[in-house]
């Protein structure tokens, strides 16, 4: 059965606790502060079924901070005039495999078309060079720039375009930078008060601001704010009053928004800033840090207990909470910058200065299972995994075990996740709600004996980037419900 082909037919068709605490200056590091901590903050294992994952760290560190990918290569700051440069061709066995001398220290940088740009904290110049041997050369940016605190976040590029955006934030301004004339273009200073992260929608039309507010260390925050602006002209279409805290991080995906704050996650539609929804209390007052990412599949944040925290487009649960720091204090603004390869290879590289290493996350590849199954007879829990890389002609399997032998299944198939309770321990968890689009027959007899497998080759052409979520249902006489469900399983097209 060609399933895969089918299924994108069909798809084209239609108790997590924050203890707040105030914030004191660091004794060795002048402008950058600590958290200080009466107790320890704790992020709860969530409800979900987790998947199997492992941490190794990189060393060969000083003082760790920006990281960029660029092809099978890792670019990484520190704060002294160097860069690092991490071969990850081989999983697990990543290494430094150079070290480049820059003029500057590194505060941030970026890889594009085989050059490398690095800024330091004073922001006031931007320093290029040609891969791997050419010479630094010099653009001056607009100023006076104050120093600010020593982490990255200061350097934007557009997605297509040939083009940087330079972050100023205490001067509420940003400069646009031609790459191909290296130009300063335009300023841009129609801002509320300061900005802090660039995003750009899926598209690469609009540039989303995320204003932190003025605010003290303390995140007591004044008018943080999100301003969407069109590319095309750099002219405001419209703001979104965020109120309260202060803005921490800002996550696009597509034409969605995700805005963390010190106490919570919330989703923004880029197209005109409506709400859409936030994550759930009690996960909605996580101690959430400066800074996330995205693979493309599901959202990666970091938490302010040195954790990488996964949690899914949808914003229905914490899937995921994963130890990556080892030393007891974090300082603020935190200094672990993150950045994910894509769902088939799985890694997430997290850089920590508290450990002087690069933490490497490593997660399924292609696909995820989220939360749990529910129990059929014999309190048997049906299980529904996938295997293999949903790529062009890529190979995948999907099965079924652990269901009643030779009962009835469905499959669901969804483009997102969802939290609906049925009762009995069970969940719906595929979005949007609809008909099954497969039914299946269990093999085997008896209770937890029933299973399936389907394995296919995925067809020349896939819609890159959608997301897919499956579930199975099972006609269970034994199961408190008359039927059980099996966890959800979650991939993206590569």
């Amino acid at each position: 059965m060609r399933f895969v082909t089918i299924l994108v037919a069909a798809v084209l068709a239609p108790t997590v606790a924050a203890q707040h605490s105030e914030f004191v200056e660091s004794p060795i590091q002048p402008g950058v502060w600590m958290q200080a901590r009466s107790g320890s903050v704790a992020e709860s294992s969530p409800a979900s079924a987790a998947p199997m994952t492992t941490v190794h760290a990189i060393p060969g560190f000083l003082n760790p901070s920006a990281i960029v990918k660029d092809g099978t290569k890792l670019y990484v700051g520190e704060d002294t005039p160097l860069v690092r440069v991490v071969d990850t061709s081989t999983p697990g066995a990543e290494f430094v495999a150079a070290t480049i001398t820059t003029p500057v220290s590194p505060i941030d940088l970026l890889v594009k078309n085989n050059t490398l740009y690095v800024i330091d904290q004073d922001r006031d110049t931007l320093w290029r060079k040609a891969l791997p041997s050419g010479a630094w050369q010099s653009l001056a940016l607009s100023g006076p720039n104050a120093s600010q605190w020593t982490y990255g976040n200061i350097l934007f590029p557009h997605p297509t375009l040939d083009k940087v955006f330079v972050v100023h934030m205490w001067e509420n301004s940003i400069d646009v930078v031609n790459l191909t004339t290296w130009q300063l273009e335009a300023t841009i200073t129609d801002l509320h008060h300061l900005p802090e992260r660039i995003r750009f929608n899926g598209a690469g039309t609009q540039m989303a601001v995320l204003c932190v507010g003025l605010s003290a260390p303390s995140c007591l925050a004044s008018g943080p704010n999100l301003a969407v602006f069109d590319l095309s002209t750099l002219i405001k279409q419209y703001e979104v009053n965020l109120q309260g805290d202060c803005s921490l991080e800002l996550v696009t995906h597509f034409d969605d928004a995700y805005v963390v704050r010190n106490g919570d996650l919330k989703r923004y539609e880029l197209i005109n800033g409506s709400f859409v929804d936030e994550l759930p209390d009690p996960l909605n007052s996580l101690a959430f840090g400066r800074n996330g990412t995205t693979n493309g599949r599901e959202l990666y944040l970091q938490g302010n207990t040195g954790r990488v925290l996964r949690v899914d487009f949808e914003l229905s649960l914490l899937e995921d909470a994963i130890p990556v720091v080892t030393q007891s204090q974090v300082w603020f603004p935190p200094i672990e910058e993150m950045t994910a390869f894509k769902p088939c290879d799985g890694r997430v590289f997290v850089t920590n200065r508290n450990d002087k290493t690069v933490s490497v996350v490593q997660l399924p590849h292609g696909f995820i299972n989220y939360a749990k199954p529910c129990a059929g007879s014999g309190g048997f829990l049906p299980q529904l995994d996938a295997t293999g890389c949903p790529t062009a002609f890529g190979h995948v399997t999907i099965q079924l075990s652990g269901g009643l032998g030779s009962a009835s299944s469905f499959l669901f198939l969804g483009t997102g996740t969802n939290n609906l309770i049925l009762g009995s321990g069970c969940r719906f968890l595929v979005d949007p709600i609809s008909a099954p689009f497969l039914s299946l027959p269990l093999s085997g007899l008896g209770p937890g004996a029933g299973s399936w497998t389907i394995a296919t080759t995925m067809p020349p052409a896939v819609p890159v980037d959608l997301v897919i979520t499956l579930q199975a249902a099972i006609l269970d006489p034994g199961a408190p419900l008359g039927y059980c469900l099996t966890n959800g399983v979650r991939f993206v097209f590569e």
